[in-house]
């Protein structure tokens, strides 16, 4: 079986690629469970059509943990941690609470899913959303990072994390480009970044405006244009993805902060095509 987790910043559009890597596995013919780790429980919306009804912080005991897997018409079983109200509680605590349940009642088990797709936010350091590692579910994780300066730090930081439970059976795959824009030098930037972590980029998605028209439906790129090019290259990274072999992936190197500071001052001419244009001049009235 595999499982696979993707981890990025926060609107870095993991969660897009995530559902539509899921898509892709499901309608090749793979038994996919879908686990959304983020208390905003929106990784499952474009799989399911609508946010989840449920989520596994909201059962009380003695509720069975498998009420919060939810069937996909596609036929895939989604699952969403959830959290705590916003400014209450611990964000991790939903992902750790799920983690424990998969853990007790065997629910990810080897003769029912073919793959399992996590999906987990990546720029809070909390051990909570280092959980599907820790429990040592996860054997292939990418990082979804743009060229943009705190994707990168928070990449650097999931490759710190990789190097932690390494132990436990997880590798770096890879990253994933996702860039808003098809800015000049982005590219070179990644791979630039990719060769000092000591690993590479598996692809590189450059904002097609069809990933977000099919959004504003409900639907990932592959469900809503099954025959356009982005559609392809989702096919494409979820059989390299899947064919990757964890054992002979490289231990990832982070590099230290200073090092960091380095590389983002060198890489700042790849930026300057993205740079503000200067606001309008206003004359206040007296």
């Amino acid at each position: 079986m595999e499982r696979i987790a993707l981890f990025g910043k926060g609107g870095s559009g993991k969660s897009t690629i995530a559902s539509c890597l899921s898509y892709v596995y499901a309608k090749s013919g793979l038994r996919v469970l879908h686990v959304g780790c983020d208390p905003k429980r929106d990784s499952t919306l474009r799989l399911l059509g609508e946010r989840a009804r449920i989520s596994m912080v909201d059962l009380i005991f003695p509720q069975d943990p498998r009420e919060a897997v939810l069937r996909s018409p596609h036929g895939i079983d989604c699952v969403e941690t959830g959290g705590p109200f916003p400014g209450v509680g611990c964000a991790g605590r939903g992902v750790i609470l799920t983690m424990e349940r998969f853990q007790r009642l065997q629910l990810i088990k080897e003769d029912y899913y073919d793959l399992v797709m996590f999906d987990v936010l990546g720029d809070i350091v909390c051990g909570g959303f280092a959980a599907p590692l820790r429990h040592g579910f996860v054997q292939k994780l990418a990082v979804i990072v743009s060229d943009e300066p705190m994707s990168l730090f928070a990449a650097n930081n999931i490759a710190r994390m990789v190097c932690t439970y390494a132990k436990n059976g997880v590798s770096l795959a890879g990253l994933i480009g996702n860039c808003r824009l098809d800015v000049p030098g982005a590219s070179e930037v990644l791979q630039n970044f990719a060769t000092l972590l000591g690993t590479s980029v598996l692809a590189h998605f450059k904002g097609d405006p069809l990933v977000r028209h099919a959004e504003r439906v409900n639907q990932t790129v592959a469900q809503f244009a099954p025959d356009a090019p982005v559609t392809a290259a989702f096919v494409r990274l979820a059989e390299r993805l899947r064919g990757l072999d964890p054992s002979s992936l490289p231990l990832p190197q982070p590099i230290d902060d200073a090092a960091l500071d380095r590389f983002l001052h060198d890489s700042e001419p790849a930026w300057e095509s993205r740079a503000a244009k200067p606001l309008r001049k206003t004359r206040l009235r007296k």
